[in-house]
């Protein structure tokens, strides 16, 4: 692999091995810093959460619409899936639910929240976590729900903004955009101030 991650301070830098301690990377052409490889907050991670959230129940529920469409017009009669247990629907979401974690995080390091929000699961040098990693953060989401939530919590308290099930996995969450906004407003404003006539004297 030819690119070596780096540890710095709150950052993951991948593409620039010799960042200085404590800052984000930066654009070496412009001169700009960026977020890319800072560890990602519990905010940010929140809201890939939410999102998650409703793309696993929208999809849970069209695929299973989908099923019972697909029995009704083989066998043209009701489909038995509608008739089963409680625990029946609650064993098929959450296998699904681990499908759809274990899957993305093997796959791509990001659910369809984190790729929103532009945040990446990482190892702590930086490299993908494979299959094996993403089974053993799966069951530490769990250890972190079991204790009243308290393991999600620990992002908050945590130096490189890890929670439990990220110490069991050995993973991390990163922001995987360069996301510049407020520098690139700096740099229209520089060009303008540029452009201006110099003052005479």
């Amino acid at each position: 692999m030819t690119e070596v991650a780096h540890r710095s301070g709150r950052s993951i830098d991948t593409a620039t091995p010799n960042a200085a301690a404590g800052n984000a990377p930066t654009d070496t052409s412009a001169g700009l810093e960026t977020f890319r490889g800072r560890y990602a907050g519990v905010a940010s991670r929140g809201a890939a959460v939410c999102v998650d959230a409703v793309t696993i129940i929208v999809m849970f529920y069209a695929g299973v619409g989908l099923a019972i469409l697909t029995l009704a017009l083989v066998k043209l009669e009701k489909p038995q899936v509608l008739s089963l247990p409680d625990l029946g629907w609650a064993l098929g979401f959450g296998f699904w639910l681990f499908l759809y974690a274990w899957g993305s995080w093997s796959l791509t390091g990001k659910t369809v929240g984190k790729a929103l929000l532009g945040l990446r699961i990482v190892t702590k040098r930086g490299e993908p976590i494979g299959a094996v990693r993403a089974l053993r953060r799966c069951f530490g989401w769990l250890v972190s729900l079991m204790f009243f939530g308290l393991g999600f919590l620990w992002i908050l308290i945590s130096r490189d903004r890890r929670g439990w099930h990220d110490y069991i996995a050995g993973t991390c969450v990163i922001y995987d955009w360069d996301a510049r906004t407020g520098n690139l407003l700096k740099e229209r404003r520089q060009k303008a101030e540029a452009a201006l006539p110099a003052p005479h004297h």
